[in-house]
């Protein structure tokens, strides 16, 4: 099952982890310094604003300046993880990379390293 954890988000509000529950949601470990993850922003920015009402939500495990992370401009909520609690807890060593967590708060999928492997995820080619 997906960890349990009260961080705070990039709004400086509380964010508790079982809000995730009763939505399937896509759990991505990022960094503000990633090239990789520079390199996926522009398509991830726009599945998350178009995405269908059947996609997972996305919730992004992030760290480094709040107001940095919010100008990414991701639909999603961005929770920061600046020790790497979490990540650590779903061995999400690299950035970005991604996990599947059904409406139940439990992990359905490997984790997927990079962009090619978590839009596999999502059914997507990119």
């Amino acid at each position: 099952h997906f960890p349990e954890f009260v961080l705070n988000d990039a709004n400086g509000k509380e964010f508790d982890s079982k809000q995730i529950k009763g939505k399937k949601t896509l759990v991505t470990f990022w960094s503000l310094t990633c090239g990789f993850c520079t390199d996926m922003l522009d398509d991830l920015r726009e599945w998350s604003k178009t995405k269908d009402a059947h996609e997972p939500d996305l919730l992004l495990l992030s760290s480094g300046d709040a107001k940095e992370n919010i100008e990414l401009g991701l639909n999603s909520k961005i929770v920061l993880d600046e020790k790497r609690e979490v990540s650590k807890k779903l061995a999400m060593e690299g950035t970005p990379s991604s996990i599947l967590v059904d409406e139940n708060g439990k992990i359905v999928s490997q984790v997927a390293v990079g962009a090619t492997q978590i839009w596999a995820l999502l059914g997507k080619k990119k």
